[in-house]
């Protein structure tokens, strides 16, 4: 994790981490659908996804991908434009809003690759909020 940044836990009834969930699930990824949301003031602001082609088995799967690795496929095959920080910062930028106060949320993952911290820096964000469980949840390794 970058020096500044932190990751905060929360649990699955945080209305920010159901809105982010909400997100995802209409994301069409099918092996980590991922949705976040970006708050300030208790409003949501900003949001993205992992958004890409419905296919019916995922190519980072058949070529047994680990984590982290095989992201071109989501670019080649399933037109994904990039994961769901990315998107939400993308969106938020756009907005042209003050980070001040602002907060990511992020349903779908349990951590946020270098690109993605990038991209949350880089809008002047340094927390993103995780669902409590998320690496037993979402870490598709873990089990092997």
């Amino acid at each position: 994790m970058p020096p500044g940044c932190e990751i905060v836990y929360v649990k699955d009834d945080n209305p920010f981490i159901q809105a982010a969930k909400k997100v995802a699930l209409e994301s069409g990824c099918v092996k980590q659908s991922t949705g976040a949301v970006i708050v300030i003031d208790n409003q949501i602001v900003a949001q993205g996804s992992n958004a890409g082609l419905r296919v019916e088995v995922c190519p980072r799967v058949v070529e047994k991908c680990a984590t982290g690795k095989g992201y071109h496929h989501c670019k080649e095959t399933c037109k994904q434009d990039g994961h769901a920080e990315e998107q939400t910062a993308k969106d938020f930028q756009r907005k042209a809003l003050s980070s001040e106060g602002a907060e990511m949320f992020l349903w779908g993952h349990w951590w946020c690759c270098e690109p993605c911290w990038d991209w949350i820096k880089k809008i002047g964000l340094t927390k993103v909020h995780l669902l409590e469980g998320a690496t037993e949840m979402f870490d598709l390794d873990a089990s092997k």
